[in-house]
């Protein structure tokens, strides 16, 4: 590809971009109030509980938008999309569009109808096959000399595989626990891939991650700031999530040589971007266990809980994680070069403490922060 090639398509793709962003960003303003609406005729609402730190009842169809917001998007630019991609990777993009819609299916339906914990297993396992399985190119066969390993078996990569699938389609739902987290993190998420799929040339991420983006900005605007709330629910954060672990296995399966900064470390700035989910989970399941509890019982131990103890409103709260996520990331850019084991450690450190940090704090009464103190 000549120079001249080379930045005509890359003149393309950023029109192509801004479009779909149109596209996405004007429908979703359509969709979220029409379906906030109909979840409050169709009493399709979040009612406060130990889980949730909300007081009102809050119409849950945030997911139903962004799916309807996707699927026109994509439809709209589908006939560009032919000429600028591969046949293989196109019906990648199937695949990935009836794995979606068995998850979204799925949250709908506990949504409405409450589903219990194994059939939803079952039905993520099902999605899981379609998207990891049957594609077969986005199974992850290497850790990169992570703990020194560098090609897997497929007796490992594939379980393994299915197993990172399982924890990001779940890791949303389980930290939407105040207004504009999850949507927050998965903006930040998205603007990540869309920045680094223009400049790998991966065209099919690139509309994925700028259709998500358009479709949860809207979204966003009606969960944190407007007085006519609506939530994700398990249809939005399932689809998120399946979207999300789309674009991690398609950038870990893509070659991204050609970005300078990332290097040969980029499992490390995957990380680094999903590090709050990831840390806050993994430390909610181990002090469940210690306290012999099963790890998906509800309670309010979350570290989003602990900033709101600590007299946090949602929106700072929210802000506060955001801005870590994106300051972790800008950190792991320079270590992208070192060698990954002392990488992960230094940047592993880091992450816990500043992500679990709230938890060893305490409001005094003159308004205050200070760290607890044992008794």
């Amino acid at each position: 590809m000549t120079i001249f090639s080379y930045l005509l398509h890359q003149s393309e793709m950023i029109i192509l971009s801004f479009f779909t962003l149109l596209i996405s960003v004007l429908l979703s303003s359509i969709f979220v109030p029409i379906f906030r609406k109909f979840a409050l005729e169709k009493d399709i609402i979040a009612v406060p509980s130990i889980r949730r730190s909300h007081t009102n009842k809050i119409p849950v169809l945030g997911g139903v938008s962004i799916y309807f917001v996707l699927f026109f998007t994509i439809l709209i630019i589908s006939q560009y999309l032919i000429l600028v991609i591969e046949t293989e990777r196109f019906i990648q993009l199937y695949y990935f569009s009836f794995a979606s819609s068995i998850l979204f299916s799925v949250g709908l339906i506990d949504d409405v109808y409450g589903l219990k914990p194994r059939i939803k297993l079952f039905f993520q396992l099902l999605a899981s096959y379609v998207l990891i399985c049957i594609t077969d190119n986005l199974i992850i066969d290497s850790m990169y000399g992570l703990f020194g390993i560098f090609k897997l078996y497929p007796i490992i990569s594939c379980p393994l595989t299915i197993f990172i699938f399982i924890v990001f389609v779940n890791m949303l739902n389980l930290i939407d626990g105040i207004d504009g987290l999850a949507s927050g993190i998965s903006i930040v998420a998205l603007a990540f891939f869309g920045i680094i799929s223009f400049l790998s040339n991966n065209n099919v991420s690139l509309i994925l991650s700028i259709a998500g983006l358009g479709s949860l900005l809207p979204f966003f605007y009606y969960n944190v700031y407007s007085a006519k709330k609506i939530f994700l629910g398990d249809n939005g954060s399932l689809l998120l999530g399946i979207l999300l672990i789309y674009l991690t296995l398609d950038f870990l399966s893509f070659d991204t040589t050609g970005i300078l900064l990332i290097g040969n470390n980029k499992i490390l700035l995957l990380m680094s971007l999903f590090s709050y989910p990831l840390v806050d989970t993994m430390r909610i399941f181990i002090v469940r266990i210690l306290r012999k509890k099963s790890p998906f019982s509800a309670d309010k131990n979350h570290i989003h809980h602990h900033l709101l103890r600590l007299g946090y409103s949602h929106k700072k709260a929210s802000t506060f994680i955001l801005m870590y996520t994106c300051s972790i990331i800008i950190i792991s850019l320079f270590f992208m070069k070192q060698n990954i084991n002392i990488s992960f450690v230094i940047l592993l450190i880091l992450s816990v403490t500043m992500i679990c940090l709230p938890t060893f704090l305490t409001k005094n009464e003159s308004g205050s922060i200070g760290f607890l103190k044992k008794n």
